[in-house]
């Protein structure tokens, strides 16, 4: 049967969903949960939801009928999901092993690992992960992840080292913090949208 519905999904509107009792898998695309939530947005049976993954390892509603992206980390699972808009979005946990610098200097361009490493170590832990996952959602919307180069998702800092946005102005990208102690991010290509933050439950 259906699961119940969801908010009304505008044609521009983009919907972030935060799962805050994740079990991790293997393959969370294409979890209960979420063919669960697809499901209920197109009025179809989860049975009728099939997922497919293109060669970079990006999941797709088969048949493209709608777009979405998920990310976990720790116990909590984030989905984002569009009309038509190729989406990207990733989550972190901040009690994340503190590599800042290190992981820094591997992944980010040279100007931003430098503004990093000016930080206070009060500071140094949030803004990489503000910074990591601006990245991974902009390079996971383009189709691919880390492994696409986190160094291609360039973005512009002030003076305080905050983000004022990616240097390839085509590209959105969203920050958000849907519960104590997580970061999230959300990206797509193109003019910017709204964004509805939902909260939901798992389906087991």
């Amino acid at each position: 049967m259906p699961t119940a519905q969801p908010p009304a999904l505008g044609r521009d509107d983009i919907h972030v969903w935060f799962f805050p009792q994740w079990r991790a898998g293997a393959r969370s695309a294409a979890s209960q949960t979420v063919r669960s939530r697809l499901a209920a947005y197109l009025d179809a049976d989860v049975a009728d939801i099939h997922i497919d993954y293109d060669a970079r390892g990006k999941a797709h509603v088969r048949g493209d009928l709608l777009q979405f992206n998920v990310s976990h980390s720790g116990d909590a699972l984030a989905l984002a999901v569009s009309h038509s808009l190729p989406l990207g979005i990733d989550l972190e946990h901040q009690r994340r092993p503190r590599r800042a610098l290190e992981l820094a200097q591997r992944f980010f361009a040279p100007h931003e690992a430098e503004a990093l490493a000016r930080l206070p170590e009060s500071r140094l832990q949030t803004a990489f992960l503000q910074l990591w996952t601006c990245k991974e959602a902009l390079v996971k919307a383009d189709g691919g992840g880390i492994s696409a180069g986190l160094h291609r998702a360039v973005f512009d800092l002030d003076g305080n080292v905050e983000i004022t946005g990616p240097r390839d102005r085509s590209w959105q990208v969203v920050p958000f913090v849907p519960d104590a102690g997580f970061l999230g991010a959300v990206a797509w290509r193109g003019e910017p949208r709204p964004v509805i933050y939902l909260l939901g439950t798992m389906v087991r």
